[in-house]
């Protein structure tokens, strides 16, 4: 095509004043990531307002190169402002097209006034679909008016949308050039310019840098990779982590995320960091849950609970994540911190720990004869008490909690000597193998 002279029309659904508009559109850039700028530290935005006028123009100095920039502003501001968008463009004087969008991102259709044969082709010319564009019609106006005004003959097409405008109830008169002006009344244009935000911390991130820090004097630090996890050593067997994840939000405009924490050993058959929390979500408690384990029938306050579930912040809004998050850190050294803290010793408080927070860490493993494998998931703990039996620990008694399992994963695994021993030589390859990954991780053990 040739030569592009574009305008978008924002509808004033809501009749706002110009004020009143201009603070909504200011709020809508906000959200699109960008602030306030000046005259020489930013792009400038130029709305028109026409007296008792349905749309108000937005012009841009963008728009005469860069359809893309067309096509996302009127898309954007429909979607943020809830409203209608129609993006029209001038090829040549020869005709317009109208893109009109609803309420959404995605346009909802597209027509052409005048004649645009010549750039179609034999292709049938848009004109529209009547449940679209009816709705916006002035009094007065009909359909097939409307309709006609599309197919007329113009010389110029700047006649063709002078004369459509009433239609709808727009001002074309910036229509004619790219000049960033209103085109008749200054009195009637704001012009507002803005520059592209810092960006906004990731979710990771943040968490990183406020538990890091805060949790750096409890021992807890920062692993190599992407992934949000702090973790703390206790001797060389025993790994305490904290992490966080994204939580669904149904609010507009907030999200929301959950802090998890667990303890693990280095007997289970694999621990694996790299992977996003959301895959071994499983193998984590919720701070909530800390609370209500750890609270007497006296203290616990569900409502109370049911805030430290999760923590809400405004979306692209980095301060407001920070404060969510040095909100949750607060929670965390109150109600994890104090439980992790007591689990440092195997067998004894690290199977309290599992007793109350995770009993299918001790599922009973399975050997596969023919297999010649340990055949259950990777997060199990299980053969910890096998190992934990072997070196005398449960000669004095063992717990109830743990007695059954113990025992038929005694029957299982070392009735026979060939599988006992399998069983010795795999938790001694866990044991080093796990060991080496978490130093892969940068932790020293």
């Amino acid at each position: 095509m040739g030569n592009f002279s574009t305008a978008v029309f924002i509808r004033n659904e809501k009749q706002m004043t110009k004020e009143e508009f201009a603070e909504e559109f200011c709020k809508s850039m906000e959200k699109r990531g960008y602030k306030r700028g000046t005259e020489k530290s930013g792009s400038s935005y130029v709305l028109v307002f026409s007296e008792n006028s349905d749309w108000v123009t937005l012009k841009r100095k963008a728009y005469g190169s860069d359809r893309y920039a067309v096509m996302e502003d009127s898309g954007w501001f429909s979607e943020g402002l809830q409203t209608a968008c129609v993006s029209i463009s001038l090829v040549d004087s020869d005709f317009a097209t109208l893109e009109l969008y609803t309420r959404s991102k995605v346009q909802t259709d597209f027509s052409v006034l005048g004649d645009a044969s010549g750039y179609l082709g034999d292709r049938e010319q848009p004109l529209g679909v009547r449940k679209y564009w009816e709705p916006f019609l002035k009094e007065g106006f009909t359909w097939e008016q409307f309709q006609n005004v599309l197919t007329g003959s113009y010389t110029f097409a700047e006649d063709g949308l002078d004369e459509m405008a009433p239609y709808l109830g727009m001002d074309m008169g910036c229509m004619g050039s790219d000049e960033l002006s209103s085109g008749g009344d200054e009195s009637n244009t704001i012009v507002l310019y803005f520059r592209k935000a810092a960006r906004t911390p990731s979710l990771n991130t943040v968490f990183k840098q406020v538990f890091g820090e805060g949790l750096k004097e409890q021992g807890f630090v920062k692993i190599k990779g992407k992934q949000p996890y702090l973790v703390r050593m206790v001797g060389d067997e025993i790994i305490h982590v904290i992490t966080c994840m994204d939580e669904w939000c149904g609010d507009r405009g907030f999200k929301e995320f959950i802090i998890y924490a667990s303890v693990a050993t280095v007997y289970r058959k694999k621990i694996d960091l790299t992977v996003k929390p959301e895959d071994i979500e499983f193998q984590f408690e919720s701070l909530s849950s800390f609370y209500s384990k750890n609270s007497t029938a006296e203290d616990y306050d569900n409502e109370y609970r049911m805030k430290l579930y999760s923590f809400r912040y405004k979306e692209d809004d980095g301060q407001s994540l920070q404060s969510a998050m040095e909100q949750a850190l607060e929670e965390s050294i109150k109600f994890i911190i104090p439980v992790l803290d007591q689990a440092v010793t195997l067998p004894d408080s690290c199977l309290k720990f599992f007793r109350k927070f995770n009993l299918t860490n001790f599922y009973r493993p399975e050997y596969d004869v023919e297999q010649q494998t340990f055949s259950y998931t990777a997060y199990e703990d299980g053969l910890l008490l096998i190992h934990m039996k072997n070196q005398g620990h449960f000669q004095n008694g063992i717990p109830q909690a743990i007695a059954d399992p113990l025992k038929v994963m005694e029957s299982r695994l070392c009735s026979r000597p060939e599988i006992y021993e399998k069983t010795m030589a795999e938790l001694k390859r866990r044991k080093e193998e796990n060991q080496e990954t978490l130093r892969s991780y940068g932790l020293e053990l």
